[in-house]
């Protein structure tokens, strides 16, 4: 059984595929940070999605990753961070 660090790392490379299928314009046009809640592989998540960066040729985002049944992930979450290009 996978140790729930290992879930929250598979869960932000996850939310960081789910970034890149939507458009430079879509994430130009969000108001940061985007934050959802969601179920990864039965692990109730709060994800966080920061504008980090914007340039005319790109935005890069960060993404927080944190359990929703572990306090102690809540302070020290999984982040990872995504480049999308115009």
């Amino acid at each position: 059984m996978p140790t729930l660090d290992n879930v929250l790392r598979d869960a932000a490379e996850d939310a960081g595929r789910r970034v890149l299928e939507k458009t430079y314009d879509y994430w130009s046009e969000q108001e940061f940070p985007v934050c959802y809640e969601d179920m990864f592989v039965g692990v109730a998540i709060e994800v966080e999605i920061v504008l980090l960066e914007k340039k005319e040729r790109y935005l890069h985002l960060g993404i927080g990753i944190s359990s929703m049944q572990d306090s102690a992930s809540s302070r020290r979450p999984v982040c990872t961070s995504v480049i999308v290009r115009r």
